[in-house]
């Protein structure tokens, strides 16, 4: 399943689930005005998964708002009792969520994962 928001700049988010593992795999752009389009991300059918992982390597660029949006699923599907990760974030995406001071955690685990 595919979430495509209303937007100019191209941006989705690829839904595997293979239990117990939920795969979020975002592609594009993620900003102010495509945000919202992971709010259905949190709503996918969760049976059987004990495991969310967000696979950022194709995200090409993000904002705050975007990187808002993130924590909020993290945090969202961390209150649901499943273990979050974030795999491929990229050197720039760490850099601006460290400024920004979001999604600590969850990117420090996990910044060896992907070089540009």
């Amino acid at each position: 399943m595919a979430l495509t928001p209303y937007s100019t700049v191209p941006f989705t988010v690829d839904v595997e689930q293979q239990p117990p593992v939920l795969t979020l795999r975002l592609r594009g752009d993620l900003d102010f005005g495509c945000a919202w389009a992971l709010g259905p991300a949190v709503s996918v059918p969760t049976r059987g998964v004990t495991q969310v992982r967000l696979d950022l390597a194709e995200l090409d660029f993000c904002d705050v708002a975007g990187l808002r949006a993130l924590e909020e699923l993290c945090a969202r599907h961390t209150a649901a009792g499943r273990e979050v990760s974030v795999v491929g974030a990229r050197p720039f995406l760490r850099k601006i969520a460290a400024l920004a001071g979001l999604l600590p955690q969850c990117l420090e685990q996990h910044q060896h994962q992907h070089q540009d």
